[in-house]
């Protein structure tokens, strides 16, 4: 009896609460017909009418009010005359605007012109050089990279990186937020690591610091210091009225004019403050509630150092109830973090702090909520991401002391009693702990959240059973850490919403992760290796966001059981008992994309019926998708069964985006048709790819009346265009069987053209003047269409076309670029033209040359064969950021070449190619014009017999940083002399090239040719018959050369060599490879020196010697000579085996400080008296030495400092003997040593890194 009684009151009580629960349903369903609020909370409507005010990541006038001579004063540091790497500190208190008025800078265009690379990092707290190195890098390199840098956790390898990113380019850098250290000692030193690499940016590149502590300045020394002061009075109640009378009039409403200037008088000034206060009022009309903030209690709070604490604290106790809650949980993660809007609402509902409005979805109540934040300026939005300041970040912290922990793992051994209680913890996680340790985390069973915060550590362990005492977590943070392995008591976290597992090691999930039934959020985005899901992963019934890989989600077995989810990108139908097309029956919440693959694996119209897709409300963009790859030789009845399974697929009523493509039915489906229209008329997109049974499009097309997109492609049997919509805006045609396309000026809203592959197509209509975006490719257009102009209406001159970019390629019919560019386009900002063949003639007459001169993007031309030169009196802008010319023989002519001098955009890229017959041409057109050139390359190339080709073929580079011309030229005499003549050309000559020209090509001493006082570089090339070097130009011509370079030359001796550098008095680094005879001491007779040219005294004194023949090394006068002086040397590619004993001990190699063997195949053993040789050693580096097994008994030289070894896998490496080497690095990993000490002596040998972190220690 007593157990039937238990059951009875069971269940009465049941139904009692279920009656109270289907009474509350109803209560809220007419709250919200009723548009009730309860108390503290908005109403839609209200909420709406405010979203006018989100903030944006740009800066307004409004916030600015106060600051234009600050403002004035970072813009003349920033764009001021050149000087060395310099730093603007702007110091402050908080909430002053250092950050808002640094970003109205940085978003200013004149910063953005002048400056090649912004770059910005929110440093706050903690000054984590490393960490903030590769935020760095993240901004300055491609994304690509940036994957293949991520598990990098070698600081010297980051340096290196940085240094190569941003060599050569003008940056400007934000450090926002500086903190430091009390250890001054360390926070120099942190600061001279973060400087290093940044030396390799131009020197007019520039530092922005903000900060709260003038201590920070004296550290950094820089330039300038801005002390930012607090707002006059006028200025501060300029911007509280801005915020407080939003959209009123502050004279309407005198009574709250007085109330608010003695409030602003009780903020000091502080921007942060008056804008909070500001935007606590603005939705206040009432005199009481101005009254009520102005008689506040806590204005009479204890007041830090900033003074705002009681306007922050007054606007948060003013927030609606429901919302407090959410602006404090943003304080549980580090200030300066950037929340995505999505991520930062999926955290609130995991925490339990949103729940659903009638019918209201969380996420946009949660929206409401975020909106409500934003308006009290208490979160901002920083491109497009959300963050907190640091003194509301501070309140944050406040309001949570009792339930929030911020700890690493070096401290887990210290949690108090208290601590043991708290809600949610932050663990940094920066060094990697034990296991025992990390058990600590037991005690922690009240936790709601555990975030996990990780620096790069590789692989990371979680303890087995770390989770089977949080039973109350809510939210798990585990994101980017060496992850490998979830362990299974994860599955006892049944409370559990919200998973983060992006960029972790996984390779699989526990079985166990699939009980938790509450879990709404996994995100599983950059787990590379993760090869699966759990089996069983449709049993998560409450997921509503599965960020994962598409191939993941696919394998879903069940997925239709998900019906909460909200984002399924995807859906393959497999074969067999796999996914079926059903399972989207339920899945209504589905929202956003949806793309439906491999449709022809739905039997029937009946079957693909049951997807349901008119319920999808929620749903914007859906593509249809058959597999392209099918038998083309398949029956009507296959045929008919897509007819009936497109017919079954009706799109729901609120879908903007449809795509269909390889659909091979031949009818269109009813919901296509026009008496069915209305049912998708809203569509604003339509992509149509490849449907082979429609010779015709849908008639749908000319009703829709939002229709902005059209893509059509691949319909080779289609021969012409319905009536289209006169809103499309984007037209996109490819590979079509078009003949005419016609209505287009009816288009008057069209902005993209694109045609491709359209051979049948020999015309185009009139244009309308919207158009923005014109590209014609492999069309059979003869001639370019004209600009629609309404009849008998007079233009305006401010009707001017949009037109700001023209590509033109394949079309090889064309004869002229009539048409639209004989107008004047003062927006056009590209025109490209390429392989037209039969293309012939510019345009004509004032507008075409407006068009140019105002043209300051890019100006591509490239083989076009039969293009004549640019019409008189046209000319190129010499603002011009692009400029490439090839292929076009007429094209680049006399008036070109001369107007290349003028440009001076500082970015430019200027690329002109043109051959020519005879050097005399080349000379009078090309080098009489062309303003003086950095490096000069001569190639001379060999003429074929019975070949007609162009004598020379001439090739000009210029950007901000060099100006290159390379002349490829047949086998004839004169040209070096040529070019030494035109004195202009040749007036700032730094590097000259010579490869395979014969002797006789050099000029002969007596010829009147001009010095080159500029020339430091020589590099000759491949000269096989070379016996001597051409010792009276050098003396003659080049008195300055400091590096000579000779490659190939397989007859040059020693003897003619040492003549050679004794001419050359000023010379210092010397490059000799591939020449075999150059250690040779007998001298042919027919090349015995020429004693015409004085030699020079005294002898030059080499730094820098590269060879490959270790015999020039072991001749004793040339050792005597010129190897005393030296300081690097570099055996590069040589065949030696060991160095001869008897020879390399007379080398007097004393002052030598670098040492490298790069490419010695057969090398085998080290000399043993290394020491005693090069006893000054600083850096020694070997590279590729497969055969080399040890390094010498002996003690390596007592100066080494640095030791590099790649490549060499044999070499043994005793440490013992190389104790004293401060840095030691082997196959890019630091083996011994700090980088920091000595990162100056890996940095000088920049300019030989590239990106697979390959490095030479000679520059």
């Amino acid at each position: 009896m007593s157990f039937l009684r238990t059951r009875l009151v069971c269940q009465v009580m049941t139904d009692r609460i279920g009656d109270i629960g289907r009474r509350f349903d109803k209560i809220m369903e007419d709250k919200e017909a009723l548009d009730i609020k309860f108390d503290g909370e908005e109403t839609e409507v209200e909420s709406a009418d405010r979203e006018v005010r989100w903030i944006t990541s740009s800066v307004s006038v409004r916030e600015m009010l106060g600051r234009d001579r600050e403002r004035g004063e970072v813009m003349k540091f920033l764009l001021g005359s050149p000087t060395d790497l310099s730093v603007l500190a702007i110091v402050g208190m908080g909430g002053l605007g250092k950050t808002m008025l640094v970003k109205s800078v940085y978003n200013d265009g004149k910063v953005a012109d002048y400056f090649q690379q912004k770059i910005w990092v929110q440093v706050s707290h903690n000054f984590d050089v490393e960490r903030i190195t590769r935020q760095i890098i993240q901004q300055v390199v491609d994304s690509e990279l940036m994957l293949q840098l991520h598990g990098i956790d070698n600081f010297d390898v980051l340096h290196v990186i940085l240094a190569k990113a941003l060599k050569g380019k003008r940056f400007l850098l934000v450090l926002d937020d500086m903190w430091y250290k009390d250890d001054i000692s360390s926070n120099l030193k942190s600061w001279e690591s973060l400087c290093a690499p940044l030396l390799f940016g131009v020197k007019e590149s520039k530092i922005l610091v903000t900060t709260r502590h003038t201590q920070v300045v004296g550290t950094m020394q820089p330039v300038k210091m801005l002390k930012l002061e607090s707002l006059e009075f006028e200025d501060s109640w300029s911007l509280f009225k801005e915020h407080a009378f939003f959209h009123k009039n502050p004279g309407s409403h005198p009574n709250l004019e007085d109330i608010g200037k003695e409030i602003v008088n009780k903020l000091k000034g502080v921007p942060l403050a008056v804008i909070a206060i500001g935007s606590l009022l603005c939705s206040e009309s009432e005199e009481s509630a101005w009254t009520n903030v102005l008689r506040s209690e806590l204005w009479e709070l204890e007041q830090g150092e900033d003074d705002i604490l009681p306007a922050l604290r007054l606007s948060y106790e003013h927030l609606p109830p429901h919302v407090k809650p959410c602006f404090a949980y943003v304080s549980i993660f580090s200030k300066g973090h950037l929340f995505d809007k999505v991520e930062l609402i999926q955290l609130w509902i995991a925490s339990g702090y949103i729940q659903s409005r009638g019918r209201k979805r969380m996420e946009d109540v949660g929206f409401d909520y975020l909106n409500c934040l934003l308006n009290r300026s208490l979160i901002q939005c920083v491109d497009d991401k959300y963050m907190v300041h640091d003194l509301l970040h501070d309140l944050g912290r406040f309001i949570l002391r009792h339930d929030h922990c911020s700890i690493g793992t070096d401290q887990l051994n210290e949690i108090s009693s208290e601590d043991r209680g708290q809600h949610h913890l932050s663990l940094r996680v920066s060094r990697r702990p034990g296991v025992c340790k990390l058990e600590k985390l037991h005690n922690f069973r009240k936790l709601r959240t555990c975030s996990f915060l990780f620096s790069n550590l590789g692989v990371f362990q979680i303890p087995f059973g770390l989770f089977v005492n949080m039973a109350c977590l809510r939210v798990l943070d585990l994101r980017n850490g060496g992850i490998q392995e979830i362990p299974d008591s994860i599955g006892n976290l049944m409370h559990l919403r919200y998973l983060d597992l992006r960029g972790t090691l996984i390779t699989m999930l526990p079985e166990s992760m699939c009980s938790l039934y509450m879990l709404q959020t996994l995100k599983l985005q950059r787990c590379d290796k993760l090869i699966m899901l759990p089996k069983d992963m449709c049993n998560l019934i409450n997921l509503r966001h599965l960020e994962a890989r598409q191939d993941l989600v696919a394998g879903i077995s069940g997925v239709g059981k998900l019906v909460h989810l909200q984002e399924l990108e995807v859906f393959s139908i497999s074969e067999g008992h796999g996914i079926k097309i059903r399972d989207l029956r339920d899945m209504d919440e589905l929202r956003g994309r949806l793309c439906i693959r491999d449709l022809q694996r739905v039997g029937s119209g009946e079957e693909a019926s049951l997807a349901n897709l008119r319920s999808k409300k929620y749903i914007k963009k859906l593509e249809l998708e058959w597999a392209e790859n099918r038998d083309m030789n398949r029956g009507s009845s296959t045929s008919q069964v897509e007819e009936a399974v497109m017919d079954a697929l009706s799109p729901p009523p609120s879908l903007k985006e449809l795509s269909i493509k390889f659909y091979d039915g031949a009818k269109f489906p009813s919901w296509m048709k026009h008496h069915e229209q209305s049912s998708i008329s809203g569509l604003e997109l339509i992509s149509l790819r490849r449907c082979r049974g429609w010779h015709e499009l849908p008639p749908l097309l000319e009703r829709l009346p939002y229709l902005k997109t059209l893509h059509v492609s691949s319909f080779p049997q289609l021969k012409k265009l319905p009536l289209l919509p006169a809103t499309i805006t984007s037209l996109r045609l490819q590979d079509l069987g078009l003949n005419a396309v016609a209505g287009l000026e009816r288009l008057t809203s069209l902005q993209e053209l694109v045609l491709s592959d359209i051979s049948s197509l020999k015309g185009l209509p009139s244009l309308p003047t919207t158009l923005k975006v014109m590209t014609v490719e492999n069309v059979g257009l003869e001639a370019l269409p004209e600009f629609y102009r309404v009849p008998d209406v007079r233009q305006r001159a401010d009707d001017s076309p949009f037109l700001s970019v023209v590509e033109i390629a394949g079309c090889q019919k064309l004869r002229s670029l009539g048409g639209v560019l004989q107008h004047r386009l003062p927006n056009l900002t590209s025109l490209s033209v390429k392989d037209c063949k039969e293309l012939v003639r510019w345009p004509e007459g004032e507008g075409f040359r407006a068009t140019m001169l105002s043209l300051k993007g890019e100006l591509s031309i490239d083989k076009c064969p039969k293009l004549m030169p640019l019409p008189e009196g046209s000319g190129i802008s010499p603002s011009l950021r692009m400029l490439t010319a090839k292929g076009c023989p007429s094209f680049p002519d006399r008036s070109f070449f001369a107007q290349l001098q003028d440009m001076r955009n500082p970015t430019r890229a200027v690329h002109v190619e043109k051959e020519y017959w005879d050097l005399q041409s080349c000379s009078e057109e090309a080098l009489e014009q062309m303003k003086a050139v950095d490096c000069l390359i001569i190639e001379f190339l060999p003429v074929h017999r019975g070949r007609k080709s162009p004598l020379i073929s001439l090739d000009y580079n210029d950007s901000s940083s060099c100006r290159r011309l390379t002349l490829l030229v047949g086998a004839r005499h004169g040209t070096l002399s040529t070019c030494l003549h035109h004195r202009h050309l040749c007036s700032s000559l730094h590097s000259l090239h010579m490869i395979g020209i014969p002797f006789a090509e050099f000029p002969h001493p007596h010829l009147n040719t001009p010095r080159l006082p500029s020339l430091a570089e020589l590099v000759i090339v491949g000269n096989i018959e070379m016996e001597r070097l051409p010792v009276e130009m050098l003396t003659r011509h080049m008195p300055q050369l400091k590096s000579l370079r000779i490659f190939g030359c397989l007859k040059l001796t020693l003897p003619s060599m040492e003549e050679a550098i004794q001419a050359l008095p000023s010379l210092q680094q010397l490059w000799i490879q591939a020449c075999r005879k150059i250690s040779l001491r007998h001298v042919p007779h027919s090349s015995s020196p020429s004693s015409s040219c004085p030699l020079a005294s005294p002898l030059p004194r080499l730094t820098s010697l590269t060879t490959d023949d270790v015999g020039l090394l072991a001749d004793r006068q040339f050792a005597r000579d010129h190897l005393a002086s030296l300081q690097e040397l570099a055996i590069s590619n040589s065949n030696i085996e060991s160095f001869p004993v008897a020879r390399h001990e007379h080398w007097p190699l004393k002052s030598l400080r670098k040492f490298e063997l790069r490419g010695c195949s057969n090398l085998r053993e080290l000399t043993p008296s290394l020491c005693s040789i090069c006893p000054s050693l600083e850096a020694l580096q070997i590279s590729d030495c497969p055969r080399l097994r040890r390094f010498p008994k002996r003690r390596l030289p007592a100066s080494l400092e640095v030791l590099l070894i790649e490549g060499s896998p044999e070499l043994e490496l005793d440490l013992s003997l190389v104790a004293h080497v401060r840095l030691i690095v082997r196959d890019y990993m630091v083996i011994q040593g700090s980088f920091h000490d000595y990162q100056h002596i890996i940095l000088k040998a920049i300019e030989c890194l590239d990106y697979s972190l390959g490095f030479s220690i000679f520059p």
